[in-house]
Formats: structure tokens, sequence, C-alpha cells
């Protein structure tokens, strides 16, 4: 959320004056040259974050099918706690390989790291098991 701020001062010597001044129908002359012209400035501030990540795909050769290995790396909003986090992501079919390390992105902290078999990465994210709906007919 930005922040706005109100300065007057003197339109003759520049002499900043007290804001209890500014808009009166009958301003106090300038404590320093008498004049009563005023010259205000806002000063508006923003605060902007960037955050970037790259992800892809590498594929097999052509002429044959599927996707050899997902990466991921870079920021990501962490749902849960509306914050930003780290993310580094390997899935790689090839070498039967997961490797995915989270950290805080203000602290540094390692929040999750998995490393293991690729084949024995189950029940995580979008590996859970759904349960069946108990509504279904």
């Amino acid at each position: 959320m930005g922040e706005i701020t109100r300065i007057a001062r003197c339109t003759q010597c520049g002499v900043e004056i007290s804001d209890d001044q500014i808009g009166a129908v009958e301003p106090a002359p300038c404590p320093a040259c008498g004049s009563i012209g005023r010259t205000i400035s806002l000063l508006v501030s923003e605060r902007l974050e960037l955050h970037d990540s790259i992800q892809g795909k590498v594929r097999n050769a052509p002429g044959k099918k599927g996707v050899t290995k997902e990466f991921f790396a870079g920021d990501q909003m962490r749902n849960s706690k509306g914050d930003w986090i780290e993310k580094q992501r390997l899935i790689d079919k090839e070498n039967d390989r997961y490797l995915e390390t989270v950290r805080d992105k203000k602290t540094g902290e390692v929040i999750h790291h998995c490393e293991e078999p690729l084949s024995a990465h189950r029940e995580h994210g979008s590996a859970k098991f759904k349960k069946p709906n108990e509504n279904a007919s």
C-alpha cells in the first residue's frame, strides 16, 4: 500500500510551513519572509516486488513419445500463508530421480527437502491418492 506525504513551503523563500497552515482561509505569514504564498508538494511512494521463475519439460527425441524431464526454479506464492517461497524441483524420468527443495524467501530456511527415486515418490502433491467421493452414485 502506498504512502502520501504532503509538504508546504513558502512560495517566496522556500521555508517549510507547518501542516496546520495548509488550506487556512487567512494563512499566517511565513515566519522567515512574511509572504502568504504557499507551494504544496505531494510525494507518493509505492513498493514494488518482482518475482521470477522458469519451468519446462524435456521431451524424447523426435519419433519417441513422452517427457523425460520436468523442472521448476524460482519464486512461488505459498497459498497456505500468502508469502513467497523459493522452489527448485527436478523430475527426471530417465534416471528415476525426484528432487525438490523449498526455502523461505525471507530467511533462507529450508521448509521442505525431498530427494528420492521417482518410483518411490508417492502420495505427495499431485501424486496423492484421491479419496473416493462418498456421494457418488
